[in-house]
């Protein structure tokens, strides 16, 4: 019966069975092969879990970047119904940045956003009191 060696070593330690080199070092493979793939199993979970994540507008302004998230995943903001957004790499930074991707906000037109920046072009806000479409082309709203 194979041992754990106390030496650090995460396979079974065959020494003194009379155990073939050949048969001890294709199992030895096959352990770093198995524990290897269990890492990346996890390392690709922990990435896979923030895929697609959400919260508030506010909770997604307070983490700053996009960074911990894979590039192209995306932030629903729950409060801004329909609003997502995308991490992606900046042109003015080497650090991820959520930049607006799709959808269309609807509220009253007392409620349109007033803390949009440059990440936040494209996005498209509907009045619910009065129809009218609004686009933010990164410093201002225009009339669409």
């Amino acid at each position: 019966m194979a041992t754990t060696p106390t030496t650090g070593t995460w396979f079974p330690n065959f020494n003194g069975l009379n155990v073939p080199r050949q048969v001890s070092h294709g199992i030895s493979q096959a352990y770093s092969l198995v524990y290897s793939l269990r890492d990346t199993v996890s390392q690709l979970s922990n990435k896979v879990a923030k895929l697609a994540s959400n919260g508030t507008h506010l909770e997604r302004l307070q983490t700053d970047t996009a960074n911990g998230f894979p590039e192209g995943s995306l932030y629903f903001e729950i409060d801004r119904t329909g609003i997502i957004y995308q991490a992606r790499m900046s042109d003015m930074s080497s650090n991820l940045q959520w930049f607006y991707a799709s959808g269309i906000m609807t509220a009253l037109a007392a409620n349109r956003p007033t803390d949009l920046g440059h990440l936040d072009t494209g996005f498209l806000f509907l009045a619910t009191d009065s129809g009218a479409f609004s686009l933010w082309n990164g410093t201002a709203w225009v009339g669409v």
